[in-house]
């Protein structure tokens, strides 16, 4: 019986891991909790507007493509009413030792955003514009644990 049930489960194993498509890509996923320190929901108001961003999630895989997808509510003085929004920017990234770089890695030939830096590990990551002194806004995303 027993060898049996032990059979019963390597076959089992071998089947779900044929079925598993090894090239396809793993993702990591790191959910955006605060903004300069603040946790959000976080809003920035100017002259005749504001900007709230409301949750944030961003998506690593292994080919080293990042998606980060980040929801906005956004208010005009003008019209004096909200709209949603979702914005959905999509890059590469390098990670060295403990360090992310998110970004364009090639040659800009039209108008491209700035890369951006941080601190990377399993269950955090932080990201900040590329520009010296790098001071802010710093973006903090806290690993999303996957069933």
């Amino acid at each position: 019986m027993q060898l049996s049930r032990l059979t019963a489960v390597l076959i089992v194993s071998v089947a779900l891991s044929a079925c598993h498509d090894s090239t396809a890509p793993i993702f990591r996923t790191y959910a955006l909790t605060e903004i300069d320190g603040q946790p959000l929901p976080v809003t920035y108001m100017g002259i005749d507007a504001g900007s709230t961003v409301l949750s944030g999630t961003l998506y690593l895989d292994n080919a080293g493509h990042v998606l980060r997808v980040d929801h906005y509510q956004d208010y005009s003085a003008n019209t004096g009413k909200t709209y949603d929004r979702t914005e959905r920017l999509h890059d590469d990234y390098r990670i060295s030792n403990d360090s992310i770089t998110v970004g364009s890695f090639g040659t800009c030939t039209s108008s491209c955003r700035g890369n951006e830096v941080g601190v990377f590990s399993d269950s955090l990551l932080t990201l900040t514009i590329d520009v010296l002194p790098r001071t802010r806004p710093v973006y903090t995303y806290h690993a999303v644990k996957t069933l």
